[in-house]
């Protein structure tokens, strides 16, 4: 899939689009409870995700490409969702009426792209047409 926000950039190419889940099912299931000072708050004031995004340049070696690095980073977020489930947990209102956050064993979100440029480019590119936000993709 090729995303392109403007005509004078380069297109960026999505290569995949996967869920990272823990290596086991979370037993029993975890929770923690989201105290709020301010009782105006509400769902819509706290939604939303957490985006990270990994830059890496793609190397050079015939021994080693982005699928490597990619399974690399597969199985660390797998083994750290193992210890705290909570990173991948979902908001949840409950009865009482205040929030907890619920770990949910369908894991993290993970998209795979690539650029056409080099990474210091890259970053002077960004700086130059504040491209912060412009490639956001809903999943």
């Amino acid at each position: 899939m090729d995303v392109n926000v403007n005509a004078s950039l380069p297109k960026l190419h999505i290569v995949s689009i996967m869920s990272v889940p823990p290596l086991k099912v979370t037993e029993p299931r975890k929770f923690r409870q989201v105290l709020l000072s301010d009782p105006s708050l509400n769902t819509s004031t706290i939604h939303g995700c957490y985006q990270i995004c990994l830059y890496y340049d793609k190397l050079k070696e015939k021994d080693h490409d982005g699928w490597n690095l990619a399974g690399w980073i597969v199985e660390s977020l797998a083994m750290v969702l193992l210890e705290h489930p909570l990173l991948a947990g979902r908001l949840h209102r409950r009865e009482v009426g205040d929030f907890e956050i619920v770990s949910n064993d369908s894991g993290i979100r993970l998209l795979e792209a690539k650029y056409p440029i080099s990474l210091a480019e890259f970053f002077v590119l960004n700086e130059k047409e504040n491209l912060q936000g412009k490639y956001t993709l809903s999943l």
